[in-house]
């Protein structure tokens, strides 16, 4: 996926301060366009306040205008921001996903319309609760039919139950949830920088490799059953185990590349998923 060009045109310097550092925190690069000067006759995304609309001038109708309001809860502008950038701006997404890897500090990647869109690592349950939250208010006021997509890695399968349950309580009133139990083994020993050299915790890319595997799909109804028969060991989840891909018309198949192009917004969840399974299937038959 091509990410647009994105552009800050504003006077106003309190809006400019506070998009500039959380577009710096997240590594994304911009240009600021100086007031009077044309919009750049290509595709792009133009950041600016609604007050400052009318000074706008457009040359084409290619560009994307994402204008900030001073009713606007600034937070919810910069997942517009985010998801436009990211993903490319639509005015309804289908669903979020939410891959988790559960310990001490909680690993969190976030995806929409199964495409990456952010990542955290949080010390404390209650942080990773207030970003669920966030996201799902803010995704599903836009659509009450969004799906929710939960990923969990069971390496400590005591915080998983605790956090599954939490999940079903808080969202039980939602019928477009679903949620995943997934093998996490060796989740935890890649290290990746994607193109703008951020470098990601641990535990961040842990959750991204429980986010590229299948597992099993628990509901309300049976998840219980099957947290004790994982912990009593009468039901063990497919372990996934890694595999040195050959290169393959030209594109290298590890699963570090893989998720380095997941990363970078060149491959969706579904596509990913289908390339590490085929290839895990021919490295198989080649042994």
């Amino acid at each position: 996926m091509r990410k647009l060009p994105l552009y800050i045109f504003t006077e106003n310097l309190n809006f400019f301060f506070r998009l500039n550092k959380e577009l710096r925190e997240k590594k994304i690069q911009f240009k600021i366009l100086n007031i009077g000067n044309k919009l750049p006759n290509t595709p792009s995304l133009i950041l600016t306040t609604s007050k400052e609309l009318n000074r706008v001038e457009r040359v084409n109708n290619k560009a994307i205008i994402l204008a900030y309001s001073d009713t606007q809860k600034f937070e919810n502008y910069f997942l517009e921001v985010l998801s436009s950038y990211r993903v490319g701006y639509k005015e309804i997404y289908s669903s979020l996903t939410f891959s988790i890897d559960p310990g001490k500090k909680i690993g969190l990647m976030i995806f929409l319309d199964e495409y990456f869109l952010d990542s955290y690592c949080c010390f404390k349950e209650l942080a990773f609760i207030h970003i669920l939250e966030e996201y799902i208010a803010y995704f599903g006021s836009k659509n009450e039919n969004l799906w929710l997509n939960f990923k969990f890695g069971i390496g400590v399968i005591s915080v998983t139950h605790k956090l599954v349950e939490l999940i079903f309580n808080n969202y039980k009133d939602r019928k477009f949830i679903r949620i995943f139990l997934i093998d996490e083994y060796k989740s935890s020993k890649i290290r990746i920088y994607n193109k703008r050299k951020t470098k990601f915790s641990k535990d961040e890319i842990a959750a991204l490799i429980i986010a590229l595997r299948e597992g099993i799909e628990v509901n309300l109804v049976n998840y219980e059953t099957f947290f004790n028969q994982i912990k009593t060991k009468r039901l063990k989840i497919e372990r996934w185990k890694d595999f040195k891909f050959e290169k393959n018309n030209g594109y290298d198949l590890s699963l570090e590349a893989i998720a380095k192009r997941v990363l970078n917004g060149e491959l969706s969840l579904t596509e990913s998923t289908k390339i590490i399974k085929e290839n895990s299937y021919l490295s198989k038959n080649k042994n």
